[in-house]
């Protein structure tokens, strides 16, 4: 839409979200209506990459929207993601070699994932941890190369968000850490 348009479009639409997205029951309504909608994790991840991420009321709509789309429930605890990661496809597909409309549909279930996951509060850091190690495990199972360029994005996709999630138990604990030392000193 933002090549076609231009950015006068995108604005406008963000506008327009941003003033209906601060009703709740309006929002919810919408999110079971575009959930029902749209089946498609290809054109699920272009939406949510499309919705504003400004004002927070806005960025709540976002998350809770990737979340329905993975079928959790909007504001549910970090432990139901580790919980689909381990069970629900197309997470727990075999990945040694897996094939290109699996390494494509398990892209699109990790950038969404990702939108749902959002930036996990620092009480649930070990549940965190258990998440980064299965992302991590899922990438490493995946045999990517020149040939396979399909595999090697998924795996992209993947190490961006375990990487990002694991810096951010690792900055929290740092943070921590620096802050009890003030004390020491």
């Amino acid at each position: 839409m933002d090549i076609e348009y231009g950015d006068h479009v995108r604005i406008a639409v963000s506008t327009a979200l941003s003033h209906h997205l601060g009703r709740l029951a309006e929002t919810s309504q919408l999110i079971n209506v575009l959930t029902r909608s749209i089946s498609s994790s290809a054109l699920q991840i272009r939406l949510l990459n499309r919705l504003p991420i400004c004002p927070p009321h806005a960025a709540m709509f976002r998350k809770s929207l990737a979340s329905s789309f993975l079928s959790i429930p909007p504001f549910s605890r970090i432990q139901l993601f580790l919980t689909t990661l381990k069970t629900r496809t197309p997470f727990s597909l075999p990945k040694r070699n897996i094939s290109k409309p699996d390494s494509i549909a398990l892209k699109h279930a990790i950038s969404i994932f990702d939108v749902a996951i959002a930036k996990p509060p620092p009480e649930d850091d070990n549940t965190t941890r258990e998440i980064v190690k299965m992302l991590r495990g899922i990438d490493s199972e995946i045999l990517d190369g020149p040939a396979f360029i399909s595999r090697t994005e998924c795996k992209k996709v993947l190490q961006g968000l375990w990487i990002r999630l694991d810096c951010a138990v690792h900055e929290r604990k740092s943070m921590m850490e620096k802050n009890l030392d003030q004390f020491y000193h």
